[in-house]
Order: structure tokens, then sequence, then C-alpha cells
């Protein structure tokens, strides 16, 4: 199962009621089977919800390229990852607390659970692993997505935020290369 990020907030089931389904099936799915799971941003926080975890608004959020630590751990999920990365962050809301069993494996300056295991077969992240050059264009070409940057960041930031992207690239893309690969070889997934 892969979920990735949306605009809306975990706790907002009365605006959006899929939302209760949409935490029950994760948590059968990850709690109940043992199946995999990858999720991104808003994935990341559902997990840590469906299964018992905190999730809360930050007090600043991180909405640019920010560098998280991961150190080194025997858990193969972040198998071959060296410890700092750069990565492309857009939140607000974060997970404050992990569930019960869950692991952390990476911390940002702002948000110490940017990564987060549940045994071998589940992995998450509060940042944007799925962000390539494609979601860069996709975001620019959204409408209100500039502004709600630039409402957190100011005026002109988004142009700053896409050149340090695009400039750091090849490691983001090394970096989520990888973690996806760790999360195939660990759960038996054919690619």
């Amino acid at each position: 199962m892969f979920v990735l990020g949306g605009p809306q907030d975990m706790w907002e089931e009365d605006k959006y009621p899929w939302l209760h389904m949409e935490k029950q099936a994760i948590k059968d799915w990850v709690a109940e089977r043992a199946k995999p799971y990858f999720g991104v941003c808003l994935g990341h926080q559902l997990l840590a919800d469906s299964l018992g975890g905190k999730v809360g608004l930050s007090d600043v959020g991180e909405h640019g390229v920010f560098n998280i630590d991961i150190p080194r751990n025997p858990n193969p999920l972040v198998a071959g990852l060296s410890e700092r990365h750069k990565v492309v962050q857009w939140h607000m809301a974060e997970v404050s607390a992990a569930s019960p069993g869950a692991q952390i494996l990476g911390s940002s300056e702002v948000s110490p659970i940017q990564v987060l295991a549940v045994g071998e077969h589940a992995l998450s992240t509060q940042f944007h692993s799925e962000c390539g050059a494609q979601s860069l264009m996709t975001w620019t070409q959204t409408p209100g997505y500039i502004d709600i940057f630039e409402a957190h960041k100011g005026k002109g930031s988004y142009e700053k935020f896409l050149r340090q992207a695009y400039s750091a690239m090849s490691e983001i893309n090394t970096t989520s290369e990888r973690l996806y690969e760790n999360l195939v070889s660990a759960t038996k997934l054919v690619a």
C-alpha cells in the first residue's frame, strides 16, 4: 500500500470522511496483516495516527529543501544510506510521538520524527520522498501551491526553493531510490 501526501490534515475527518476508512485500512494492512506499506507526508502521519501515535501542528513547519539525519541503524529499510540527506519538505503537521512498536529512523532539526518503520514491512517519511523534477513542475502548475509556500516562507521564496531543489535533485533522487529499493528488498516485493 502506498499512501502519498495531500492538502488534508489527518484530523480533518469531518471535512474528509474518507479519512476514517483510510486509517482503518492502514491499521488493518500494517498492524493486522503485516503487509508492505510506504507512506509520504500525509501517509506518514496517517500511519503514525492509525497505530496509536500522535500528530499535530508544528510550531514552524518545513517548506523547502532541508537536511535530515538517518543515524546508522541495523533496520534493512535504511541500509546503505549515509547519515545526512537533502530532502524536499512541505508540511505544517508532523508526527510528535511514534506509535507503540514503531522505530524512529530519521529526524530533522525542526521535526524529530522524519522516518518511521514498523518492523521491516512498513516505512514512512515526513519529507517528500516521491519528489522529483516532474513533481516540482506539477506543484508549480497547481493553483494556490506557490501562494501557500510563500505565505510560510515569504514573497519570492518559491523560486529560491526551486533552485535549491533542482540543484540537490540528484541527491534527493538517490535517497528516494534507496528507500524504495530497501522496502522492495525487505518485503520481497517485485519491482
